[in-house]
């Protein structure tokens, strides 16, 4: 299964799991000039940017650790765009989903929420 497919695979399987969680899912694959995000997901007041990420059960990167800090800050500048023109007023939060594999298949997952922060 090429990448592509896989982070498809991935994001259905989180969107499958925010949305049985009680999570309203808002966008997915949201693009502007300054990166993506992958879902965006609305819950309890919160405004959630979720990264997703597969992960070999027993990888030595997990999820979390594989953003490297370009890529929060891509994340956070997608956000704050996004948040401006859609005038959002909800609580963001930054939100990552590690969905585990065991032989090409998921097997679980990880969902970290706040996982990181906006520094100024």
């Amino acid at each position: 299964m090429n990448s592509r497919l896989k982070g498809k695979s991935g994001e259905d399987y989180a969107v499958d799991t925010l949305m049985k969680d009680g999570y309203v899912i808002l966008g997915r694959n949201f693009s502007s000039r300054f990166g993506e995000i992958d879902v965006i997901a609305e819950k309890d007041g919160i405004i959630a940017f979720v990264e997703v990420k597969m992960r070999k059960r027993g990888s030595m990167v997990t999820g979390i650790e594989s953003i490297t800090p370009v890529k929060i800050k891509r994340i956070i500048r997608t956000a704050e765009y996004y948040l401006y023109t859609h005038g959002c007023d909800l609580q963001p939060r930054f939100d990552v989903f590690s969905a585990i594999t065991a032989n090409g298949i998921i097997t679980g997952h990880l969902h970290l929420e706040g996982a990181f922060v906006k520094h100024d």
